[in-house]
């Protein structure tokens, strides 16, 4: 389906602030949006936005399906947080989730959203990126604010990206949490601002948090996100430094950010391969030759 066609759109909402940002760029960009609420919280942060809205428990796909073409919804849009823990916590289930669950060999987050994804399209519905929705909220490569990075840290960030980004493609999490070329925490299914917290409490503070996409993320649903409660988090853990990936990260309050991490003497950097010491991204060789 051709990108510039598309113009009714379902929203799938989780919480935070992003599904509000995305519903005023949709609005402006001429959709007409249908909100599908995923969780109370995205519920009553757009239940002002003028958009019809619906409640969906997560595990209703055959619902979703009925109520997207009864819309005549012709793409669909995922922002938002949803807790990864919640597709372990027993979720009811309708027929169609359960028929396409079983099928799976894998049964993550990233797996289970693919597989939604592709059942969209089979339908013909468009998945748009999120950044369509997003535009310049993307950390770029460099010192972000004002508080410079010494060699200690930058040290940290060159053991710490390489080793999140085998996490992230083994699909065990994004952040991993340094402090002195020795690695104190590493995400899993809890999130970034837990892994923080009890890299934190392990390491006494002053600690570096590199977050990051893996490979093969899908622009649809899987870009690493940061916000100023991620900030917080370390600042109450001890404080230290934070490395996001340049090119994929969303900064969601941006000058919000920038602001608290200058105040609290925090860098805040965009990171690449390449970057301030950090060794070019190693390359698959041709088992062929």
């Amino acid at each position: 389906m051709d990108e510039r066609e598309v113009k009714r759109l379902a929203v799938f909402a989780g919480n935070g602030r992003l599904p509000r940002i995305a519903l005023n760029n949709a609005a402006r960009l001429g959709f007409d949006v249908l909100v599908i609420a995923l969780t109370d919280q995205a519920k009553e942060l757009t239940a002002d936005s003028g958009f019809p809205t619906e409640r969906v428990s997560l595990g209703k796909v055959g619902f979703c399906m009925r109520l997207l073409k009864n819309w005549g919804a012709d793409s669909v849009l995922f922002i938002g947080k949803v807790e990864k823990s919640a597709l372990l916590k027993g979720i009811s289930l309708d027929w169609l989730a359960i028929k396409e669950l079983v099928k799976l060999k894998e049964r993550s987050d990233r797996a289970i959203m693919t597989r939604i994804v592709e059942i969209l399209e089979e339908r013909g519905l468009a998945v748009l990126p999120q950044t369509r929705f997003l535009q310049g909220m993307v950390a770029e490569v460099g010192v972000l604010g004002k508080v410079k990075v010494n060699r200690r840290i930058m040290r940290d960030f060159e053991l710490a990206f390489p080793l999140a980004k085998r996490m992230a493609d083994e699909g065990v999490g994004q952040t991993v949490v340094v402090k002195g070329g020795a690695v104190v925490a590493v995400e899993a299914m809890e999130g970034t601002d837990v892994a923080i917290r009890r890299g934190g409490e392990l390491a006494g503070g002053d600690v570096v948090v590199v977050k990051v996409a893996g490979d093969d993320y899908d622009p649809r649903f899987d870009l690493p996100t940061v916000g100023c409660e991620t900030l917080r988090t370390l600042a109450e853990s001890g404080g230290g430094a934070l490395g996001v990936e340049a090119g994929v990260t969303i900064l969601v309050e941006r000058e919000e950010m920038l602001a608290f991490a200058d105040e609290h003497k925090m860098p805040l950097v965009g990171l690449d391969w390449g970057y301030g010491g950090i060794p070019r991204k190693p390359q698959v060789r041709d088992k062929e030759r």
